[in-house]
């Protein structure tokens, strides 16, 4: 395939860890990771908490991408999700991942796309659902042919991706803090590329946009 550059953002509906919510600030972050392809998590559209806005519409402007928006969750009149932001416009397909009890509902986006498949993922801060959930990935990434990047916000540690790794998938980068909220410190937003798919970069962009920070790979 040819050189592709992806990232993964939590844009926490755009607000930082000033309190402020900020789109423009999500956009210039977005915009500063380099990334053709852009997993991005916790959007919303039309919640009270974030104006009422459209936040996809308003990142798609700001940032000259297509935003793939898919929502998980009613709320409020509103609605809240992920996305896929890129500057070739993509076509992915939802699927939902297991749930345990009232956890949140979660889901992937899977895209074919310049030579890899794309599954993009938000994963449940609840450990009982998230194993099914990164068990439940495992599967849908297994049934695909032809190399495979999978990113997003997991929720866990590299070490706790196991059934991903068993598949023949592997962590790009060293550990990178993702995180500034109550999981300060950690990895917790990973890039997981098949075998066939060398990272000769993997980095993060200090952006004051989130509680998270842009975890970026260039990929050959």
């Amino acid at each position: 395939m040819q050189a592709l550059t992806v990232a993964t953002f939590n844009i926490h509906h755009g607000e930082g860890p000033d309190g402020v919510i900020d789109l423009q600030r999500t956009a210039e972050a977005i915009i500063e990771t380099g990334a053709e392809i852009v997993a991005l998590q916790e959007l919303d559209r039309g919640l009270l908490r974030s104006g009422e806005v459209d936040q996809p519409a308003i990142l798609a402007e700001l940032t000259g991408m297509a935003v793939s928006f898919f929502p998980t969750l009613d709320r409020a009149g509103g609605e809240y999700g992920i996305a896929l932001a890129s500057f070739k416009p993509l076509d992915p397909s939802f699927v939902p991942l297991p749930r345990v009890g009232n956890e949140e509902p979660r889901g992937a986006l899977v895209v074919r796309a310049d030579g890899t498949w794309i599954v993009a993922t938000h994963l449940a801060t609840q450990r009982a659902a998230r194993i099914l959930q990164t068990t439940a990935l495992a599967d849908i990434t297994s049934r695909l042919e032809g190399e495979m990047t999978v990113l997003g916000d997991f929720n866990q540690t590299r070490r706790t991706l196991t059934p991903l790794v068993e598949i023949g998938l592997k962590p790009v980068g060293p550990h990178l803090v993702t995180h500034r909220g109550r999981l300060k410190g950690r990895q917790i937003d990973h890039i997981v590329v098949s075998s066939g798919l060398r990272a000769t970069e993997v980095f993060t962009v200090e952006a004051a946009a989130s509680d998270h920070i842009p975890l970026v790979a260039r990929l050959t």
